[in-house]
């Protein structure tokens, strides 16, 4: 074809169907002909002055002489236009493509169907990469700061306080400004640190509520027992209250306590179900005060060594019922000496986790109703979350949690036995955390826990591997072939109206200042604007960790013998 040759529209058309892999040449004959040029601009006018002229042939090749706009709702981009052959992306950009709430279900559901998780990075080889990727950086900068220090010190260490020189020119210079070898101890810095927490608690947002009747030569501290008057700034109440451990004085004249009026009901919901399962009146002590006196238990079944408590939300809390946070624990550990195992149910457990609650003391007190040997069923990965959620939801306390891998026990087809790990969500000195392990309602599955660790620890060749046990339900007897690591301080809970708990991590200081901007201060700790908000808090008991090391071998691990079985409850994970 000639430079200066005249063709139209039509044979360009033609042109394209046979260079369909060579369009740049049909590109540079429209190029060159002016006036063809400028028809196929004039065609597509609806693009862009800046778009491409392979663009403008693929509206005329298929003859769609229309605007492609972003598929997302209220987006009026240009849809991206990718090339001759492939014609349009369905959205403008990838912000535009991952915010469409239809392309998200769609790229979850593919997701779920290809990974076992909606997400890829939930993936234990996504995980696994992102791991690696850390820990060789950290490593980098390890040597880094490491080859820093011993080329500026001449010494191979990993921080400047090991140099007795730098440690010893900076307690000279507290001893030369101070007279003595930490700011700390200073009479200045203490000083500065009661005034500080003086003014703020009574300057700033609590000061709006109450009024102290002492000034800050009488204020002495807030060590343990020491007491103070306040007035209340709305009814002019006088009262007497305590500063210590983040305590905040509140009238109870303007914030009365909604106290719980059905915990008898409760309880004698419990009595009734103890004594369903075979239990005479007489072998149920309630509000029993022999066993840790002058201490009660509201339920002691002396034949089976097992009392329970039923913790009411309001009596229970630390500013509502005066527990604070050894109260649960020393009561527990009190039974334990005695060699009886104190059960705590919180109230709002017994009212959404009855079932649960029932299965874990009917097997205790040796009511369970099927026992299932492990040898008798197949083990296999459970790669289904939504069987997973099901089965978490009707067997755990607290539910269905995603987590990296998960093995179940199948008897005869159905789900009988589960557990869940995933990487140590606070400790990470351990290669692997068990994170949840149950079995079905009022079952033994004889075994079933040795089995599923061991089976786990092949399957993702796991070397380490941690465990917390709630101390409220459990004893640890599950874990006789465990390593005790430690036992936890108890945990918090914070709640509102007294009806339900909220975990503590939903309120960590940090998010306070967007739940909470009328009150936040950053002079105020957690737990004094949590009170200022309007909430109190429960103490549980802790947990106990437990911890398996030296696990995977190269050589396969065997299962069980059938010596081996022994009926064990899995435990509080």
């Amino acid at each position: 074809m000639k430079r200066n040759e005249v063709i139209s529209m039509d044979e360009i058309k033609k042109l394209m169907k046979k260079q369909t892999s060579n369009i740049s040449a049909v590109s540079m004959v429209v190029k060159n002909r002016e006036p063809l040029y400028k028809e196929l601009v004039s065609l597509t006018s609806f693009l862009p002055e800046n778009s491409l002229i392979n663009q403008r042939l693929w509206h005329l090749k298929y003859n769609d002489f229309s605007k492609h706009e972003c598929r997302k709702d209220g987006c009026t981009n240009y849809a991206r236009f990718i090339s001759f052959i492939k014609g349009y992306a369905p959205y403008c950009s990838r912000e535009c493509l991952n915010s469409d709430p239809e392309q998200y279900k769609k790229a979850k559901a593919t997701n779920i169907e290809r990974y076992g998780v909606d997400n890829h990075a939930k993936t234990e080889e996504a995980r696994k990469a992102v791991s690696e990727k850390n820990k060789a950086n950290a490593e980098i900068a390890a040597i880094h700061r490491k080859e820093t220090l011993a080329k500026k010190y001449g010494k191979e260490i990993t921080n400047v306080f090991q140099i007795e020189d730098v440690k010893k020119s900076i307690e000279e210079t507290f001893l030369k400004k101070y007279g003595v070898n930490n700011y700390t101890q200073t009479s200045k810095y203490k000083a500065e640190v009661k005034e500080k927490f003086y003014t703020s608690l009574f300057h700033g947002r609590v000061g709006n509520l109450i009024e102290p009747m002492f000034n800050l030569t009488e204020y002495s501290g807030i060590k343990e027992g020491q007491h103070y008057e306040f007035k209340c700034k709305v009814c002019s109440n006088r009262f007497i209250d305590y500063l210590g451990g983040g305590h905040i004085p509140i009238c109870r004249v303007c914030n009365p306590i909604e106290r719980n009026t059905f915990k008898s009901k409760y309880e004698d919901e419990i009595n009734s179900w103890l004594l369903s399962l075979g239990f005479s009146q007489d072998k149920i002590l309630r509000n029993h005060r022999s066993l840790i006196t002058p201490l009660e238990v509201d339920f002691y079944i002396p034949s089976k060594k097992l009392a329970i408590e039923f913790d009411g939300l309001w009596s229970h809390s630390e500013s509502g019922g005066d527990k604070n946070e050894k109260y649960h624990i020393e009561k527990t550990e009190a039974c334990k000496k005695l060699g009886v195992q104190l059960i705590h149910i919180f109230e709002d457990e017994w009212l959404f986790s009855k079932e649960i609650i029932k299965s874990i003391i009917s097997i205790k007190v040796g009511k369970a109703k099927i026992v299932i040997r492990a040898r008798d069923c197949e083990v296999k990965p459970v790669s289904s979350v939504m069987e997973l959620k099901h089965y978490y939801t009707n067997t755990h306390m607290q539910g269905y949690i995603d987590t990296a891998k998960s093995y179940g026990l199948y008897y005869n087809s159905a789900l009988v036995s589960c557990i869940s790990l995933s990487r140590p969500r606070y400790d990470k000195n351990y290669e692997y955390e068990l994170v949840r392990a149950s079995n079905n309602l009022f079952t033994i599955v004889s075994g079933g826990f040795d089995r599923l660790i061991k089976y786990a620890i092949e399957d993702l060749k796991i070397k380490s591997l941690l465990s917390y046990v709630d101390l409220r339900y459990f004893s640890g007897s599950s874990y006789k072939s465990w390593s005790s690591l430690r036992q936890t301080q108890p945990n918090y809970f914070y709640t509102k109206d007294y009806s339900s708990r909220e975990t503590r991590y939903k309120y960590r200081k940090s998010s306070l200042k967007k739940l909470f901007p009328d009150i936040y201060s950053d002079d105020l700790t957690e737990w004094q604007i949590m009170q200022l908000a309007g909430y109190d808090r429960i103490y549980d008991c802790g947990n106990y960790v437990f911890v398996k090391e030296g696990l995977y071998k190269e050589n396969p691990i065997a299962h069980l013998s059938d010596k081996q079985e022994e009926i064990i409850l899995p435990e509080g994970i």
